[in-house]
């Protein structure tokens, strides 16, 4: 359970190594890329066919496009494609990253007649109102309008279809935790957040001017608000997160797999948004995939929060959070130097010291080993132990059972004193020079935000700003993409453990 002690609270690279405990970075390929074997060929078209395939799909899909038609029969209305075929042609967009349905269509009516060939929409719909078209088949006759599509959607209503995207999404990531391959890759996590951003505008508030947006007495008066549930964040807090819209928060594994998500307004907290995820979807479908098992979560230091961090040890997760920036920036290049620099007394053990990162070393710059283990109720077990023969003496701090005083100070906690007060970093081995943790959070650098610059590039979810004036709006679409990667990712294991043969014939 030891791993590699440090001097001066620094590892060196020949002391690297892992504990028995400590689960290791994976080196594996997204289950879901394009570029797998298993699914390199397929056109979106099919990404499409999969995931109607699933059992989601036809258990929760199905029935509701059944009952939308039942009311259209009803009203007797001779309707040219089912509600089936209209979803899945909106999945087949979203497969392809389309950000408008022109696009889509455009793409079905293209020279590339396979797409409408998996699709079924090779045969002309309205040969009733135009008969030439049994003569001469136009490529966009087979292809649902716009207009097509926007009763679509007003009979399906973004309320309804929320619920129901939502709900398969969940369904397929819980079939998915039940791989073994994705509960071995879930030990690593990664916790971050990414802006939705939208055309329209969001209230405005800020702590100078208490008034919204549409006030006719406050500062923006003139402005009106067209996005009436998103957030602004305003050009102060940063290029990368300022806007109007949403925040997309991630849970996912150390292959890019979501595991859990939260869309809020751009302007929520992150630490209390990031709380909840943990204590909500995270704890109720994830952790008992996982539970007896120790798990690491890599975030940035805007998710340094007390309660999260007791939160995730109950669930036997050890946090990588720092309380200082690895950006190369100048500003935070100095205050991880000011960081180290720092001497904090530890009360009974008057020759070791913690610095600012909480990493823990004697008067004779002697380091500290790592302790981590699980407990008997599931909960991660976090602390530290050395041991000096130059006079020092010994230490063991337990992560959780100090906390920082006025007087630069670490001293024990009262029994009684409750989660917020407590400094869950001192005692944490993962501390912001320590090599295990760099480690995470390289391999976080190239997961993590690979996640988001795929939901980025390849599906254009979170690519600059959307045209959702609605929360519902960038849910449908955030529920939508997720159950594809997730049934992508479904189909590839399967095709990956399936014999040769039975393979080469799905």
């Amino acid at each position: 359970m030891t791993s590699g002690q440090s001097t001066g609270g620094k590892q060196t690279p020949r002391r690297l190594r892992w504990s028995a405990n400590l689960p290791q970075p994976g080196s594996g390929d997204v289950p879901w890329a394009k570029k797998r074997p298993e699914l390199a060929g397929l056109l979106e078209a099919e990404h499409a066919r999969i995931i109607q395939r699933t059992r989601a799909w036809q258990e929760l899909m199905v029935p509701e496009c059944r009952a939308i038609d039942a009311e259209r029969s009803a009203r007797g209305v001779k309707w040219l494609y089912s509600s089936e075929e209209l979803e899945l042609v909106l999945v087949y967009g979203r497969a392809c990253g389309h950000v408008k349905y022109e696009q889509t269509r455009a793409a079905l009516a293209g020279d590339d007649p396979r797409p409408r060939e998996i699709l079924g929409l090779t045969e002309a719909r309205n040969r009733n109102k135009r008969p030439q078209a049994a003569q001469k088949m136009r490529l966009r006759d087979g292809v649902p309008s716009l207009t097509t599509i926007w009763r679509h959607k007003k009979r399906f209503t973004e309320e309804r279809r929320e619920q129901v995207w939502q709900a398969i999404e969940r369904e397929l990531r819980l079939e998915h935790l039940e791989t073994i391959g994705l509960q071995e890759e879930s030990l690593v996590l990664n916790l971050d957040g990414s802006p939705l951003l939208t055309h329209y505008t969001a209230p405005m508030k800020s702590r100078k001017y208490e008034g919204a947006l549409n006030d006719p007495d406050g500062p923006y008066a003139g402005r009106k608000i067209t996005c009436l549930d998103g957030g602004y964040v305003p050009d102060s807090a940063g290029r990368d997160k300022c806007g109007h819209g949403w925040n997309l928060i991630t849970i996912s594994s150390s292959t890019g797999v979501v595991l859990g998500w939260v869309l809020v307004p751009l302007n929520a907290s992150e630490r209390t948004i990031a709380l909840e995820l943990v204590k909500g979807a995270f704890a109720r479908d994830v952790a008992p995939h996982l539970r007896g098992k120790i798990k690491v979560l890599t975030a940035d230091g805007a998710f340094h929060q007390p309660e999260l961090r007791a939160e995730l040890r109950k669930l036997g997760v050890v946090e990588n959070i720092h309380l200082v920036s690895h950006a190369k920036k100048k500003t935070s290049v100095e205050r991880s130097v000011k960081f180290n620099e720092r001497r904090h007394a530890i009360d009974g053990f008057p020759r070791w010291f913690a610095n600012g990162h909480r990493e823990i070393f004697c008067a004779c710059g002697k380091g500290v080993a790592k302790r981590i283990n699980v407990g008997k109720n599931g909960e991660a077990r976090v602390g530290v132990f050395g041991k000096c023969d130059d006079g020092c003496g010994p230490i063991s701090v337990t992560s959780g059972d100090w906390r920082f005083t006025e007087d630069d100070r670490f001293v024990r906690c009262n029994p009684n004193d409750p989660v917020r007060d407590r400094d869950w970093a001192f005692g944490n081995p993962l501390t912001f020079n320590d090599l295990n943790a760099a480690e995470y959070g390289r391999k976080r650098f190239g997961r993590g935000e690979g996640l988001h610059g795929t939901l980025s590039n390849r599906f254009k979810l979170i690519y600059y700003k959307r045209w959702f004036r609605r929360a519902a709006q960038a849910r449908i679409e955030t529920a939508m993409t997720f159950a594809l990667t997730h049934a992508l990712a479904l189909e590839q294991r399967r095709l990956a453990e399936a014999p040769p043969g039975l393979a080469l014939a799905a």
